[in-house]
């Protein structure tokens, strides 16, 4: 039911569907994602970055999950923890483009320029000629 509230737009009925899906299975990582999800859309930051960790504590191996966490944390403000989680992200899908691309940007809100054009430079590695890696290079005056 959570994800059928959250594709009909209705995330505060999605959080409460995913709470009872938790209730009766609290191991399971997926309703944890799906329930700090739901609060990523409605901008509760702080209950969704937990959840999320949640999440991960049953399932530590999911890019997603992880790539989740880093837009929640970068959302709250959080930039060095979505660098954190965002890496773990990378580590776990190398070749995920999007996870690349948000890990170059968290490195560029750090002003650490050496480390996001690493990651954008990967991208075209993995992809060449990516309109964002590649425009994300031209404003970083690093054009490959």
């Amino acid at each position: 039911m959570g994800v059928r509230y959250q594709r009909a737009g209705r995330a505060q009925d999605a959080v409460r569907a995913y709470d009872v899906a938790i209730r009766y299975a609290p191991e399971s990582g997926e309703a944890w994602h799906g329930k700090a999800t739901a609060l990523y859309h409605l901008q509760r930051w702080s209950e969704a970055i937990a959840a999320y960790r949640e999440a991960l504590r049953r399932m530590p191996r999911s890019a997603l999950t992880w790539y989740a966490l880093g837009l929640a944390e970068r959302d709250a403000g959080h930039r060095e923890a979505a660098v954190e989680a965002l890496e773990a992200a990378v580590r776990l899908n190398e070749r995920n483009i999007a996870y690349r691309l948000e890990l170059g940007d968290a490195w560029a809100s750090l002003a650490r320029w050496t480390e996001a054009i690493e990651q954008w430079t990967a991208i075209l590695a993995l992809q060449p000629g990516q309109p964002d890696a590649l425009q994300r290079l031209r404003d970083a005056d690093a054009e490959p």
